[in-house]
């Protein structure tokens, strides 16, 4: 619900949904464009589908509540994800994965103060699929890539834990420190390489400013923003243990492993 409002050059590389006017200046939308309202109407070249005055808005699902279950998240083999802490409640400016090569892991910082902290011009070299779960993530800083440490793809993941099971974003900024929760924030020069696809869940806001460049999703429970050239290209991604198109739990299938004997036979052969 809202307006839509481009300033200069914005542009979207696919189609929009808006309850009440698209105000689109000298922006543009690729593909369709539905709204209660267009300015300048008609959009002309401004669309690149086509538009619809009114018409019917997607669905939007409930609110899915996601927790802090790491028994939820299994590999494609059905194997836990290793868990590990944050060492030193700091990213490094090198690489960042699993202790096995390859290997998934979930790297535990919901006990760092104001989240895990990074310098100015840091680049993390992703080795395999890295979970990050913590109160808040407030990198206002110069320069901070993830990328992939070789030619392979990864994902990560950014995770602010919703501990209230309502179906309502629950950002708990009052709670005494470490567990204050908080936005997510960047600044600067803040990047997610092509190689990299990237899914942020907050109960809070996401704030973005100054040229960030993400490949993923975003999935903020409070009105955010974003401003100054921003380059998003949505990739497909989800979570474990939740299902966001109902905003339901959901059961993690377990890995493969022997039941119990049936018989035993001793056999003898030529």
């Amino acid at each position: 619900n809202g307006n839509l409002t481009f300033a200069d050059k914005c542009s979207v590389n696919g189609s929009a949904w808006v309850a009440s006017s698209a105000t689109l200046g000298s922006g543009l939308i690729a593909h369709d464009l539905t709204a209660g309202s267009v300015s300048p109407n008609p959009p002309g070249t401004h669309v690149g589908g086509t538009y619809t005055q009114g018409g019917s808005l997607p669905v939007v699902p409930q609110w899915t509540d996601l927790a802090y279950t790491p028994t939820d998240w299994l590999d494609s083999t059905g194997y836990p994800f290793e868990v590990k802490p944050l060492a030193g409640c700091a990213l490094p400016n090198g690489t960042l994965g699993g202790t096995v090569l390859g290997k998934p892991v979930i790297m535990n910082a919901l006990a760092c103060t104001g989240g895990p902290t990074v310098t100015n011009n840091t680049t993390v070299k992703l080795t395999s699929d890295v979970v990050i779960f913590a109160q808040q993530f407030n990198w206002d800083v110069n320069s901070l890539v993830f990328q992939s440490a070789t030619t392979a793809e990864h994902r990560v993941w950014f995770i602010t834990p919703d501990y209230v099971a309502d179906h309502t974003p629950s950002c708990q900024s009052t709670l005494a420190s470490p567990n204050t929760q908080g936005n997510f924030t960047i600044n600067n020069g803040f990047a997610i390489d092509a190689k990299i696809s990237a899914f942020l869940y907050t109960p809070c806001a996401f704030d973005g400013k100054n040229g960030f460049t993400w490949h993923g999703q975003i999935y903020s429970g409070q009105y955010s923003y974003v401003e100054n050239n921003p380059s998003f290209t949505f990739v497909p991604m989800g979570v474990a243990g939740a299902d966001l198109g109902t905003g339901l739990s959901t059961s993690p299938i377990p890995y493969p492993k022997p039941g119990a004997v049936v018989s035993i036979r001793d056999l003898s052969g030529p």
